[in-house]
């Protein structure tokens, strides 16, 4: 994707300045995001691959509560009480910074 979005822009003709204008995002915004590919898929990304019509891939969220992986992990630790289900929350929630990570 991140390819396909360079080579687009190079084929446009556009400067970094009239392609940050049309996205709506600042100039050195647009300068990293052809500069080098970012770790993650990030808005500015997004919306290139959208404005220059390139298909971005982006799956669509499954519903955590039918993951049986995310279930069996659930029924292997938790002891069905209010403060654990708090507990776990919290420790869930601090992973959130793994999946930006990992995208």
């Amino acid at each position: 994707m991140w390819n396909e979005c360079r080579a687009w822009y190079r084929r446009s003709g556009l400067t970094q300045e009239a392609l940050a204008t049309k996205l709506g995002v600042s100039q050195s915004t647009v300068q990293r995001l052809l500069s080098k590919e970012p770790a993650r898929r990030t808005k500015a990304l997004l919306l290139l691959c959208k404005y220059a019509e390139i298909e971005a891939g982006l799956k669509p969220r499954t519903n955590p509560a039918r993951n049986p992986k995310i279930e069996d992990a659930l029924r292997l630790v938790w002891d069905g009480s209010e403060g654990q289900a708090k507990a776990l929350a919290r420790v869930i929630r601090s992973l959130r910074g793994l999946s930006k990570a990992r995208s």
